[in-house]
């Protein structure tokens, strides 16, 4: 049980609740998730069960593909249908040239101010914390980019659109900038996402299945094994002999390391794995403390003694 599963979470719940359902649902301890959800969100969770825990900074700032509307008509509190209205809702009817001028805006690095209701951390604790106290604090706007935005339809009120952004981008945030740029303020009023990294929607169960597999005992085949994770990074072979000391945390020689791999640079992870395929850790390339050359330091191990 150590891998990826992924999953189309439904409306209402929460990525913690599906967190929460999986490890009840097949008794696994460990299980945590990639690229937080809010409820009102569907679409690709990327569930990791197991020793693919250890793995989940190394995934979790992967881009993301959503597809979402933007209302126009007025602004919320917090960004989307669930927020108070700020100012009179009024009926908007956007020309698609004015749109299509206006998309490019918002393409490329951009800095944006995360939503006041959101799970951004000041202080150690999340802003919509203290906006549902009332407190008011100040938040950095922080800088993102956005690979691709295309209008996939316009209706009156509404804009269709699929965006291609990096980590940390607000959907939420980018709806209500592109209100405000119109002049008429919008909210985002539904968001389903449909790519993180390589891992497409096509591919995830939806959360009702996920109980049909356990019935008839079908997880494993839906599981990614941690061996097909990060197939970017370069590879090496070691021994049985290397496969010892990475288990207790001991560098390894280049020597050691059987397969030609590139040079990685110097902050470049690698992949360990035994002659079976397994994978056994990853760790970097290091200097050697009498600058003899360079050894492989095992930093994430994900098979025990």
């Amino acid at each position: 049980m150590n891998g990826v599963l992924l999953v189309d979470k439904p409306l209402g719940f929460t990525s913690h609740d599906v967190v929460a359902y999986t490890r009840r649902l097949f008794q696994i301890k460990k299980v945590g998730h990639l690229g937080t959800l809010d409820p009102l969100a569907t679409g690709l969770l990327v569930l990791c069960l197991g020793k693919a825990t250890r793995l989940a900074k190394f995934m979790s700032g992967w881009d993301k593909v959503y597809t979402g509307i933007v209302r126009l008509s007025h602004s919320t509190t917090t960004y989307d249908l669930e927020g108070e209205p700020l100012g009179k809702p009024t009926d908007v009817r956007v020309q698609k040239e004015k749109i299509i001028s206006l998309l490019p805006g918002f393409h490329g690095r951009i800095r944006q101010l995360p939503p006041k209701f959101s799970a951004k951390k000041v202080r150690g604790k999340p802003i919509h914390r203290y906006a549902r106290q009332g407190i008011p604090v100040q938040v950095e706007a922080v800088e993102i980019e956005i690979y691709d935005i295309k209008l996939l339809n316009l209706l009156p009120n509404q804009l269709w659109l699929r965006v291609s952004c990096s980590a940390g981008t607000y959907l939420r945030s980018l709806a209500h900038d592109i209100g405000q740029a119109l002049g008429c303020g919008g909210y985002l009023s539904y968001l389903r996402r449909v790519r993180f990294g390589s891992f497409s929607l096509a591919d995830a169960l939806p959360m009702d299945q996920l109980f049909r597999i356990c019935q008839k005992d079908k997880l494993e085949e839906k599981i990614i094994p941690v061996e097909a994770l990060l197939p970017e990074l370069p590879a090496l072979i070691v021994d049985s002999q290397g496969r010892r000391k990475l288990l207790h945390g001991m560098r390894l020689s280049r020597g050691e390391c059987q397969g030609k791999i590139p040079i990685p640079a110097e902050k470049d992870y690698c992949k360990a794995l035994d002659q079976q395929g397994k994978l056994l850790a990853l760790g970097r390339f290091v200097q050697t403390d009498d600058s003899s050359g360079e050894e492989f330091q095992p930093e994430v191990v994900l098979v025990d003694r």
